[in-house]
């Protein structure tokens, strides 16, 4: 099914999707679609949800895999115009704590150049973050 949506490029090359609609397991895909056809402008994507008044968990799941693959690249995934009914299914999945909300993708701009420069500067110190994951090998027998 074809998923309507727009599609802008800020000054600062940082694509923003803005779906329009409901966003289920029938959209899913072509989500999947747009969202890797913008990764390839940008490894910082932001999607505005200003016009969507409904998604399911599928459509989660899709924006935490596209955020996951911009993280690996240097990037990432954030939301603006998540509406409080949307935020609270991401409060209730555990969503919000890996995906970031911002007000405006201006604002989300921001929290980009901000993360780039704490991230220089911890490459400069020679104290930047390191994975939290943890390999955990059997115990011996």
């Amino acid at each position: 099914m074809a998923l309507e949506h727009r599609m802008s490029v800020l000054p600062s090359g940082h694509p923003v999707i803005a779906p329009v609609g409901e966003l289920d397991l029938a959209t899913v895909r072509a989500l999947d679609d747009i969202l890797t056809s913008a990764a390839r402008l940008s490894v910082h994507l932001t999607v505005d949800l200003s016009s969507v008044q409904f998604l399911d968990t599928s459509v989660l799941t899709v924006l935490l895999r596209a955020h996951r693959r911009a993280s690996r690249r240097g990037g990432g995934l954030v939301l603006v115009g998540v509406a409080p009914l949307i935020r609270r299914l991401m409060a209730i999945t555990g969503v919000d704590d890996e995906l970031a909300v911002h007000d405006s993708p201006d604002e989300a701009v921001v929290a980009w150049q901000t993360r780039a420069q704490l991230g220089d500067q911890r490459r400069a110190r020679g104290t930047h973050r390191r994975s939290r994951r943890t390999v955990r090998r059997p115990a011996a027998l």
